[in-house]
């Protein structure tokens, strides 16, 4: 199944907050786990195709 999962980080150089989302497969229903799963990738990306961290 089809996930999308969005979260709020904040960027301390710019004193900003911006949203980052990311789509991805899981059977799994507990974000906990779906945190877990995305984290063991090294080279996520999120929807818009930027690198986890910026």
């Amino acid at each position: 199944m089809t996930k999308s999962l969005k979260i709020l980080r904040y960027n301390r150089s710019e004193k900003c907050s911006y949203w980052q989302s990311f789509t991805y497969e899981t059977e799994n229903e507990i974000i906990a786990t779906a945190l877990k799963e995305l984290n063991q990738h090294e080279n996520l990306m999120d929807a818009d195709g930027k690198a986890r961290h910026q």
